[in-house]
């Protein structure tokens, strides 16, 4: 364990675990030199000819931008900038990038230098309901060696019922590759995905894109050019980039149908507990980690 609380576990002929501490994203100072060890941590499992999965909180690049006319990047600009460049040059050897902070089930593409897909991050819904959201959990099946994703379940909890019910029963909510009818999880066919979430707010991949954001609860979030909004934050990380991709949304005013007004069921009490909330995000890293060491599918 790194004092800084970013770490590493390295497994006999498993992908290498790398838990950052995106707290100290936040800021352009790194007091403890995570982005040295981090560097550091995936030149050695390129040396060896492994792979690595990388845990984060914080995910790069910015916010749906729905909430908010024009919303900060997650990470100082300069970290976000350095965690894209990292990716960008061990991308052969990322298998895998797990995030949260959004409380929203949605994923992000990194692109190089001449626009190619190159890597992609998934980020999970929480299991506190403090953005309006369902709890819900994840499953993944991947490779023991080689580290690639195949597949995911997602699991949900459907609070209005279980409050009606006085039962909490989780549910199946969708598996992904038959859900977005993928062929497999690739940069590539991630970034297709994007781009057909772009097209309209009435394309009916976009319709089930909403439905799993917020785990199934009710929050129809769309207004005018909402699928545009979400392709910006999902395939634009860069500043100039996610802020020339607002700009260009501005030009098409795809409009949302009556059938998605916006709808925000009010939580039950107890559940918009910041420290609870902060615990629990930290054991959903730990868990998601211990998870990747120890479950895994053929």
């Amino acid at each position: 364990m790194v004092t800084g609380g970013f770490y590493s576990i390295e497994q006999k002929n498993r992908p290498t675990i790398v838990v950052l501490n995106t707290n100290y994203m936040g800021s352009n100072k790194d007091p403890f030199g995570q982005w040295k060890w981090l560097e550091k941590v995936l030149q050695d499992v390129r040396q060896k000819r492994r792979t690595a999965f990388i845990f984060g909180h914080m995910p790069p690049g910015f916010m749906e931008p729905s909430r908010e006319v024009m919303p900060k990047c997650l990470m100082s600009d300069d970290s976000n900038a350095r965690y894209l460049r990292m990716v960008e040059n061990y991308a052969d050897i990322i298998s895998g990038q797990f995030f949260g902070h959004l409380h929203a089930d949605t994923f992000r593409v990194f692109y190089n230098s001449t626009g190619k897909p190159i890597s992609y991050a998934f980020v999970t819904p929480s299991v506190t309901p403090k953005d309006y959201n369902n709890p819900g959990f994840r499953l993944y099946k991947f490779d023991d060696n080689t580290g690639k994703i195949y597949d995911y379940e997602q699991f949900y909890l459907d609070l209005r019922n279980a409050n009606v019910r006085k039962s909490a029963d989780w549910t199946k909510e969708y598996e992904f590759l038959s859900y977005y009818k993928l062929k497999g999880i690739t940069a590539e066919e991630m970034h297709n995905l994007a781009e057909n979430l772009s097209r309209t707010n009435e394309s009916p991949i976009f319709e089930q894109y909403l439905d799993a954001y917020s785990a199934k609860s009710n929050k129809q979030d769309c207004t005018t050019n909402t699928s545009w909004y979400h392709y910006c934050a999902i395939t634009k990380l860069e500043k100039k980039s996610f802020h020339g991709c607002l700009t260009e949304s501005k030009k098409n005013q795809i409009e949302c149908p009556q059938s998605h007004a916006i709808v925000i069921p009010q939580p039950s009490r107890g559940f918009q507990s910041s420290s609870v909330d902060q615990l629990i995000i930290n054991m959903q890293i730990l868990i998601a980690a211990f998870a990747f060491v120890f479950f895994s599918s053929q």
